[in-house]
């Protein structure tokens, strides 16, 4: 029972980050060839986190357009492959995934307010 609440007690100190926006991000390629976008530690709270990792591809977008979803002009503005790597509870740091440098560009221009390089 006390491990469970010391899980709680380290979410609860990662969303209480205080953010100062635009959060600087790092972006570097991997091995794998993806590309690996991190901000600092303890530099953006687990709700920015779930935020920024909810993107829409192009293919994503068309396939829900030809079934009649609308989107928001800046989701078809700056459509990208951007997603949620991990995110640790303890250090607050955490990591998005993207496939190719013009989703990594797309994602910045779409959460300019909230990210920078």
């Amino acid at each position: 029972m006390i491990k469970f609440l010391d899980i709680l007690k380290e979410r609860e100190d990662s969303w209480n980050i205080e953010e100062k926006f635009p959060i600087k991000v790092y972006v570097s390629q991997t091995w794998t060839g993806n590309y690996r976008i991190e901000p600092g530690s303890m530099t953006m709270s687990y709700k920015t986190f779930e935020k920024l990792g909810d993107n829409l591809s192009e293919e994503q977008i068309d396939y829900g357009k030809n079934r009649g979803i609308e989107y928001s002009v800046k989701d078809r503005m700056y459509p990208n492959d951007v997603r949620i790597n991990y995110y640790d509870y303890k250090t607050g740091q955490c990591a998005f995934l993207a496939s190719t440098m013009k989703d990594v560009e797309n994602w910045l221009k779409k959460h300019r307010n909230l990210v920078t390089t």
